[in-house]
């Protein structure tokens, strides 16, 4: 379809921009921001459309067409809408991609990736089309920044998507975990955004583009999840406290250093902000959980450290039929 030659003349097509009062999207920083709008606006749609009668439909459809057909569904019309809508947003995309268009583009192997990192995402959320964008996004700048990287980064999407074996639903509700209670806890929703609205005024008078960057990512990586815990009474203050400390450290380490010059990579500059966030982030996390952890008896060592109790003697006679 793609190599027609009335499509692709000299196999390229040239997309001109979208032409729009008071918009110049021929400029980057103008185009990012309307594209983000868009998809912010497009998300809410998909929504809309999932908590709405035909969205039921189709989630039914989806657990189970012989259920739905049984309760008296028209599959048909229902798949019909489905690709329908699915093929109105592919369109609007088309049409926000202004430039130089190549039948390469579209080959299978380049859409391959596209899909299995939604899939990774999750696509039973809206969110996981973002999570897909941006680590497509992540793996190109990755193989630019690292060159030594290059070759993993092409099997990258293949190794991530392992993961579904543990996490079929995606990696978006993995992810939500650690930021949902700060949804719920209003003074944390509200430093987390103050924090992140203060490196930002802080950036070009104290603070480089790079401190802003790895400063940014450490906030919401290491420190936002952590500020239900810091600030709740569930934990001990001494370990409140500790952890808080810790993880000024780390904030203090990110953004108070230049590494746009200390370090003349950015493959190094981004393992630096991965390294604080996995340290300050994951240890401060694991002090703040306040779940007892009872310890767990190996089922190996029953009957070998302890007699078995009257209660499992009777199970096992329930299980065996009282085979002895």
């Amino acid at each position: 379809m793609f190599n027609q030659a009335n499509v692709f003349r000299n196999g390229v097509v040239e997309v001109p921009a979208l032409d729009l009062p008071g918009l110049d999207l021929t400029q980057p920083g103008q185009k990012l921001v309307f594209l983000a709008v868009a998809f912010s606006v497009l998300a809410l749609c998909v929504v809309a459309l999932r908590r709405s009668r035909l969205g039921r439909r189709m989630v039914a459809m989806k657990d189970s067409p012989l259920a739905g057909a049984t309760m008296g569904m028209n599959l048909t019309a229902t798949k019909l809408a489905a690709f329908s809508i699915s093929a109105a947003i592919a369109s609007l995309a088309g049409a926000l991609n202004a430039g130089k268009v190549t039948a390469d583009q579209f080959a299978w192997e380049n859409s391959l990736p596209l899909v299995l990192l939604t899939v990774v995402g999750g696509v039973a959320a809206v969110s996981g089309a973002l999570f897909g964008g941006a680590l497509l996004g992540l793996n190109t700048l990755l193989a630019a920044a690292i060159p030594t990287l290059s070759n993993l980064t092409k099997v990258l999407p293949g190794i991530v998507g392992i993961s579904l074996g543990r996490n079929p639903d995606g990696a978006v509700p993995q992810i939500e975990e650690p930021f949902a209670p700060v949804g719920r806890h209003l003074p944390s929703l509200v430093i987390a955004i103050a924090g992140a609205i203060v490196l930002r005024l802080l950036t070009g008078p104290v603070l480089s583009n790079w401190s802003f960057t790895v400063g940014l990512i450490v906030w919401v990586l290491a420190v936002v999840p952590n500020l239900p815990g810091i600030l709740s009474g569930e934990v001990p203050v001494a370990r409140r406290v500790t952890v808080a400390v810790g993880l000024a450290a780390a904030m203090l380490l990110a953004a108070g250093i230049d590494w746009g010059t200390v370090l003349n990579a950015t493959g190094w500059r981004l393992l630096v902000a991965i390294l604080i966030v996995a340290g300050a982030g994951l240890t401060g996390r694991s002090a703040l959980d306040a779940t007892p952890r009872a310890p767990r008896e190996s089922p190996d060592m029953i009957g070998i450290d302890r007699d078995f109790s009257p209660a499992e003697i009777a199970e096992v006679d329930r299980v065996l039929g009282g085979v002895r």
